[in-house]
């Protein structure tokens, strides 16, 4: 939804209010117009969530059916239950060809999208309307199919953590969860962890992201078509058609067994910037392309030192796809618990490895717990990085903001 609307949010409406004058309906201009303006943005939409629901594995592990598994499931349990590395590698390469081939006839099909329906990162602002009956009723739907499965699924995890079972038709109000949750030796730590770990992911990933996203539009403003086309489209792609496990499994076999702590810790999050980091880069690079060219060429100009205008012009006028691919890369790592199970790091227990081993136990109370507080930390990552509270006058007391 973000990658989508962030993409709508940048577009113009000059095509689509010319073909309103022309006396089109608001239905029509959007399928003949906006729709395929969108259309790169809903494929750049569409294969990540294709690709996250392929490599899914905890899901799979808790909730799947006894005596079926997948390709990622096969791989865990070929490399760590039955300890035949060979096909566990098989596997790898079955599933990563599969995923590759996917994600190139993504790269395909967007290339041609942005090449026929190219979208426009003119600097135009559109201006908030009031919402129809027709739009009303519509968000009201969307509110709708939120409830039912987003929080009717997360109260359900509130009400099993505060209710005991006293027989089968009878339970009553109960705080037992929580309270063995806060005794147990490794809730401290495993919040300690996660809170480290998260951290260190979601900043690594998003300076990657800058760094490539900054690259990449110079690149395209200086006319370096070939190599920009290649890089934007081809590397912020490739670790997507790794899984997590896939990714432990080559470092566990690459990896001298008996490292320290901190050692596994670092690598868990080299690890996991390697597989986020693309997320971070469509949040960074929507941003960055919608500020104008002339602006950019005028702030290079104006700079002392080549380096300024980044500071000045780009990271100001993006800081609120910097935050945004902050929050969303350390609720990511925060709610991994697949590298750090797979990885096994020596005395290192991140609260998601905690709530699956939990649940895995049949201690469904205290994993509903544990779950709810992943949840609350997570959520609240989010609404901290998409905080408003930023003026954007400060921000153009600092930044050539208003350049032509």
């Amino acid at each position: 939804m973000a990658t989508v609307g962030n993409a709508w949010n940048a577009l113009t409406t000059e095509q689509e209010d010319s073909a309103k004058l022309l006396g089109a309906t608001d239905i029509r201009v959007f399928f003949t117009i906006t729709l395929f303006k969108l259309l790169p943005s809903i494929i750049s939409a569409i294969i990540p969530i294709y690709i996250y629901c392929f490599f899914s594995f905890m899901i799979v592990q808790l909730f799947g059916a006894v005596g079926t598994t997948t390709l990622e499931t096969a791989i865990y349990h070929a490399g760590r239950s039955s300890l035949n590395f060979r096909a566990a590698s098989i596997f790898i390469i079955i599933e990563t060809s599969f995923a590759m081939i996917i994600l190139t006839l993504y790269a395909i099909i967007e290339e041609k999208s942005y090449k026929n329906k190219g979208e426009s990162f003119y600097p135009y602002q559109n201006k908030k309307t009031k919402l129809s009956l027709k739009e009303r009723l519509f968000v009201i739907a969307y509110f709708i199919v939120l409830f039912i499965f987003f929080f009717l699924p997360f109260i359900s995890i509130l009400v099993s953590s505060i209710t005991q079972q006293n027989s089968i038709a009878h339970s009553s109000f109960s705080l037992n969860a929580w309270m063995h949750l806060f005794r147990m030796k490794n809730f401290l730590p495993a919040i300690k962890n996660t809170l480290l770990t998260a951290s260190c992911t979601a900043a690594l990933c998003t300076i990657c992201a800058l760094v490539f996203s900054v690259h990449c539009r110079l690149s395209e403003i200086q006319h370096s078509f070939k190599y920009s086309k290649i890089a934007f489209r081809t590397i912020p792609i490739l670790p997507m058609a790794v899984s997590s496990v896939a990714t432990g499994m080559g470092l566990s076999s690459i990896i001298k067994p008996g490292f320290s702590t901190l050692t596994g810790i670092a690598i868990l999050c080299i690890a996991q910037t390697s597989l986020l980091w693309p997320l971070a880069f469509r949040q960074i690079h929507t941003h960055i392309s919608k500020i104008p060219d002339d602006t950019i060429n005028s702030a290079r100009l104006l700079s002392q030192v080549p380096p300024d205008f980044i500071f000045k012009v780009l990271l100001p006028q993006s800081y609120r796809g910097i935050l945004s691919a902050f929050g969303f890369c350390f609720a990511s790592s925060a709610g991994d618990a697949v590298l750090p199970l797979v990885l096994s790091v020596p005395h290192f227990e991140t609260f998601a490895v905690l709530t699956y081993r939990l649940a895995g136990s049949y201690r469904y109370r205290e994993a509903s717990a544990a779950g709810l507080l992943l949840g609350i930390l997570c959520m609240t990552t989010f609404m901290l990085s998409n905080n408003k509270s930023i003026s954007k006058k400060k921000l153009k007391r600092n930044s050539i903001y208003a350049l032509p």
